[in-house]
């Protein structure tokens, strides 16, 4: 077995997605995001 890749090259690797559409997939409504650029934000207490 090769070497297992470093946590640098995992993240590379990575797609990157709009954070409306992971919290949609998660049932988290937009209203509920605090957008912090594009890909991360907070969540609300409401």
């Amino acid at each position: 077995m090769g070497q297992p890749k470093s946590d640098i090259e995992i993240a590379r690797e990575a797609t990157m997605l709009p954070i409306g559409e992971i919290g949609a997939k998660l049932g988290i409504p937009d209203q509920a995001l605090l957008p912090y650029g594009y890909t991360k934000a907070k969540l609300s207490k409401k």
